[in-house]
């Protein structure tokens, strides 16, 4: 229980710590002031977004659902809402838990080849699949924070590039 504390008091503190580094990097910053990069970025997603072009991030779940499931769906939610807050006011990228056992989410399985619990970035172009990826390492990193973050922030990093 201890170590469990301990884990979530350093995922605290490695989303603080780049919260702060956020807000401090843009504080002496104006619009005009952005890298070249940074405004070009943000332009090509500002015309995907206006071509319906965003990126998905979905996470299938059961009806029954285990302590690790559950920690991995949360700790993927807050760490790409935290890093990506632009991104989601803007719709370039949005968050869906979905219980794919459910009647009416049964062709999620089908479509995303799901055999349980899974994190799954999709890239949807008018509404439709185009891309996809199962990020099938959350399982294996759920008991490090940093890499867990660090793996699910360079997977979106790749798909909002392409968006």
């Amino acid at each position: 229980m201890n170590q469990k504390k301990v884990i979530s008091a350093a995922l605290l503190a490695f989303v603080a710590a780049s919260v702060l580094y956020l807000v401090l990097g843009q504080a002496g910053r104006s619009s005009t002031d952005a890298p070249e990069g940074l405004s070009q970025n943000k332009a090509a997603r500002k015309e995907a977004n206006d071509a319906n072009v965003r990126v998905t991030a979905y996470y299938f779940h059961g009806t029954a659902r285990c302590r690790t499931c559950l920690a991995i769906e949360s700790t993927a939610r807050e760490v790409l809402e935290s890093e990506f807050a632009d991104d989601f006011a803007t719709g370039a990228i949005r968050w869906r838990a979905v219980n794919f056992e459910q009647l009416e989410n049964e062709h999620f399985a089908k479509e995303f080849q799901l055999t349980g619990a899974s994190l799954v970035l999709v890239k949807e172009v008018g509404g439709r699949p185009e891309r996809w990826d199962k990020l099938e390492q959350v399982w294996e990193l759920i008991g490090d924070d940093v890499r867990f973050s660090t793996y699910v922030l360079d997977q979106a990093r790749s798909y909002l590039k392409e968006s």
